[in-house]
């Protein structure tokens, strides 16, 4: 299958990491299930590769914190986009930064994610996630 429509194709693969990202903020595993391909790979920034199951495992409310009463929720920005379409896969490269809340309040850390999309299904569905951290 080709792509049909290059600038579309990136956006609407764009869009299914914004919503992976917002489904891993919020401790929404059923949307995660969704989003990822059954064979997904996921280098995390320490270099660890989990599998589609044990990335949906990990983000329970009891890890998310999401549970205990006035938890603040990381952010989550995607910036520095650039997409590259071939066939049904996009591979999306992006800058991703995380607010979070630390000891000495809130801190940021960012890092270069790399998404790896295809349309196989007729949806977007990633297949793998590789997270570098950028030192600043």
């Amino acid at each position: 299958m080709k792509a049909t429509n290059p600038v579309l194709d990136a956006e609407r693969a764009e869009m299914a990491v914004r919503s992976f990202i917002a489904a891993q903020l919020s401790c929404d595993q059923g949307a995660m299930a969704e989003l990822l391909a059954p064979d997904y790979l996921d280098v995390s920034p320490l270099g660890r590769v989990d599998n589609r199951q044990d990335v949906i495992h990990f983000y329970n409310e009891a890890s998310c914190g999401n549970s205990t009463p006035g938890a603040i929720v990381p952010e989550a920005e995607l910036g520095d986009a650039r997409a590259m379409v071939v066939d049904e896969h996009v591979v999306l490269v992006t800058k991703l930064t995380l607010t979070m809340q630390g000891a000495n309040g809130r801190r940021k850390s960012s890092m270069r994610a790399t998404y790896v999309l295809d349309s196989g299904n007729g949806n977007w569905r990633i297949r793998l996630a590789q997270l570098t951290p950028i030192l600043e």
